[in-house]
């Protein structure tokens, strides 16, 4: 599951960067947080 997650994380941010819907850096704080949370890491980790 968690390669599922890293995969859609990195097309994800592809998409992102290509289209242009977001910042740089923006992108890569805000999708990578997204990604831990749904992988299941939380502040008590």
């Amino acid at each position: 599951m968690l390669v599922v997650i890293g995969f859609l994380l990195i097309a994800i941010l592809m998409y992102v960067l290509i289209r242009g819907k977001m910042t740089p850096i923006t992108a890569f704080i805000v999708l990578p947080v997204i990604a831990a949370i749904c992988a299941g890491f939380g502040a008590d980790r």
